[in-house]
């Protein structure tokens, strides 16, 4: 199973206007990598999870889960996914993991929470970083969690944190490129080695 996590240390957690993405305190960054993330032409990946960690005001943080296999009535453009962020702020609950629909859930787990469920799991930590191992030198394993920042990049406090669960910085090369379009070229990687 493939997994994404983006830590969105500005994005919204709290219900917003679907209309200007932007103005939501760049949803727009949001939505379009979980669009990358789960959508191939004529359909969905159903062997992704995307974990959107929700970290700007009022009330971090939030985390909404969109899990391939289970994913219905989702359309792929920014706008759709989006609402169904919106709806899962609207849904959240102090205390558990809500069901929003078909494969989209949302919870008050933090980011730092979720890594330490997913090392539990035995998934490796792999976080984008410029000075990384180039991504045609890594040695994908199949069991990685990629871990990606927002505009603002990660936080040299995150990047501490999941080191010392033995995270690996991954370089896509020189140039920084979109959270969106990293997830893309990780996807476009694993689908060349079949993982």
């Amino acid at each position: 199973m493939r997994e994404f996590v983006l830590l969105s240390r500005e994005a919204l957690t709290k219900p917003f206007f679907v209309n200007d993405l932007v103005k939501a305190n760049r949803m727009d960054i949001v939505a379009r990598s979980v669009s990358n993330a789960m959508f191939i032409s004529f359909g969905i990946r159903r062997d992704v999870i995307f974990y959107a960690s929700l970290n700007g005001p009022p009330d971090p943080p939030v985390l909404v889960t969109f899990v391939g296999s289970e994913l219905k009535d989702i359309f792929v453009d920014e706008k759709s996914v989006g609402i169904k962020i919106n709806e899962a702020l609207k849904k959240v609950k102090r205390d558990q993991e809500v069901k929003v629909s078909e494969g989209v859930y949302v919870s008050k787990k933090p980011f730092e929470t979720l890594i330490r469920d997913k090392v539990s799991e035995g998934k490796k930590l792999v976080y984008l970083d410029r000075e990384g191992i180039d991504i045609k030198e890594f040695k994908f394993e199949g069991n990685e969690l990629f871990i990606i920042g927002d505009r603002k990049g990660l936080p040299l406090k995150i990047t501490k944190f999941i080191e010392r669960f033995g995270a690996t910085p991954l370089s896509l090369g020189k140039i920084e490129y979109l959270a969106s379009h990293c997830v893309t070229i990780l996807n476009y990687e694993l689908d060349r080695l079949k993982f």
